[in-house]
């Protein structure tokens, strides 16, 4: 049972790391999964604290909605949190009505603060791709090395043999220890 949820966990984590094609219509549905959640969440809080903030629950949404989706996916999920949490909870309810300083400095601060995520988020999924990037630089040069070393010893291998060939003590022991060192190699 370990093992079936230590891969789904693994491939949870592999889809988080790579997430999903910015722009693509699976990255707007995932935007838009993430504010419904967040709008559920919200609506159950409001059963018990009607007067809640009322973005409080966008946030996470708007975040992993571009961790996830990309630049476009944090764009639409901000769009579509300001207008569902203008509509639903903020008074009047169910109306784009109460313009009044204090809903509109809320709702500055909301979208500030959004576009403040959704850029670092952007930013975080650029540098994972540069890192991934490397790292895949890394092990074709790493995968490059051992193959030339394989091929000098190798080399060395066919030198000493032939060098060799009618000393078949010496060559015994020498062939033993090339042996040892490739068998060394392989395993770094």
């Amino acid at each position: 049972m370990n093992g079936k949820h230590g891969r789904s966990a693994e491939r949870l984590g592999a889809f988080a790391r790579r997430g999903l094609r910015p722009g693509s219509p699976a990255a707007f549905g995932f935007a838009l999964l993430c504010v419904g959640v967040a709008t559920l969440l919200r609506l159950s809080i409001d059963l018990f604290a009607p007067d809640a903030i009322p973005y409080a629950t966008y946030f996470p949404a708007i975040l992993i909605a571009a961790l996830i989706s990309g630049l476009g996916g944090g764009v639409f999920a901000l769009a579509l949190s300001a207008l569902t949490a203008w509509y639903v909870f903020v008074p009047p309810r169910m109306s784009f009505a109460g313009w009044d300083v204090e809903h509109s400095v809320s709702l500055g601060l909301f979208f500030f603060t959004a576009i403040a995520v959704v850029w670092i988020a952007d930013r975080y999924r650029a540098v994972l791709r540069r890192l991934d990037e490397e790292e895949a630089y890394r092990k074709v040069v790493v995968e490059e090395l051992g193959h030339r070393v394989k091929n000098k010893l190798a080399t060395v291998y066919a030198i000493l043999r032939h060098e060799l060939r009618g000393h078949r003590d010496v060559w015994e022991s020498a062939a033993g220890r090339l042996r040892a060192l490739s068998a060394a190699d392989d395993f770094l």
